[in-house]
This record gives structure tokens, sequence and C-alpha cells, in this order.
């Protein structure tokens, strides 16, 4: 997919530690850059070897105004977490990539996308997140079950490791449709 790789570059990384902070800060921070990019603090590496579950509330939503996920939530499954999707709103005809990606990376993960649509549906696909490459997919090609109808609105995307022990949250993203 040399074409998904070149559309992967165009996209500034987010980084989980500079997703959490208040907007006065982001702002400030986006200011020092000059390239209004997103900062790229480190975030703090778990202590834990272990991940444990972290509950992930039924109202978590991305809002597009702070390109955040509200409630805000940590993940326990260590390394530099990266998360990537279109960050200005596209048509519904397009082929909307999201992607995952530890930056410290040096195994590979399965993970798991879950993108919700504006009416609560949830779609699901299945990628893996290798060194520190990305774990991209498609909506809603990649997706089941396949969307019979794409809305516009605001799809938010929860990103899991998945596994034999289970799946562990590891970051919320989004993006939205005109």
């Amino acid at each position: 997919m040399p074409h998904a790789r070149a559309w992967l570059a165009t996209l500034p990384p987010v980084n989980l530690a500079s997703r959490f902070l208040t907007a006065p800060a982001a702002a400030l921070l986006v200011l020092a850059a000059a390239c209004g990019a997103p900062a790229a603090d480190e975030p703090a590496a778990a202590d834990n070897a272990t991940p444990q579950a972290v509950e992930v509330p039924p109202d978590i939503a991305f809002s597009p105004e702070t390109m955040t996920c509200e409630p805000h939530l940590t993940t326990t499954v260590a390394g530099s977490w990266q998360t990537a999707a279109p960050r200005s709103p596209v048509g519904t005809d397009a082929e909307v990539r999201v992607a995952l990606r530890d930056a410290e990376g040096s195994a590979e993960i399965p993970v798991q996308a879950r993108v919700t649509s504006p009416d609560g549906t949830v779609f699901t696909a299945e990628a893996t997140a290798a060194a520190a490459e990305w774990a991209e997919t498609a909506f809603p090609a990649d997706y089941t079950p396949t969307p019979e109808e794409i809305s516009t609105g605001v799809y938010t995307v929860l990103w899991y490791t998945t596994g034999p022990d289970g799946e562990t949250f590891v970051s919320c993203d989004g993006f939205e449709l005109e």
C-alpha cells in the first residue's frame, strides 16, 4: 500500500500526552511549535509490564473542535502510542484511513479499531502494530459489519490491543464526515 503510507506521512502524529492537555495549554504548545502540529511530548511509560484493563465509558466521544475524546482516558499499555486520522471533515464517499502505532515499538501487537458512527453503530477492524510501523485500517472497506449507509457526523475510533489474554484499551481518536 504505497499510497496509504504516503497518506499517513501527510498526517501529524497525535501523541497521547498532548491529547490530554487543557485547551489553553494545547494552544500555547501549537503556537510554540509554529507549525500547527501537535506537540511531540513523550508520554510517561507504564510502570507495569502487564497492562490492566481500563474501563471505557459508553459515552466516550471524539470532539473535532478539541481533537480529543471525552472523557479522557489513559492507557496502561506500555509504549509511545500515536494515532492518525483526518483532521478536517471529509466526504461520506471517501475512504477514511485511521492508524495506530507505538513509536517505540519493537514487537508485533494485534490491535482492533472500533469505529462508532453518529447513530451509535459500532464497526470493527483488525490490524497489527509491527514495531514502530503504523497499523492502519480504511473505513468503511475494512470494517464489519459492512455499513449499509454512511451518514454525516462525528465518528469515534477506539483502539485496543487484542490477544489470548483479552483486550486492553490503547487510545481514542476520531474523524468527521460531511
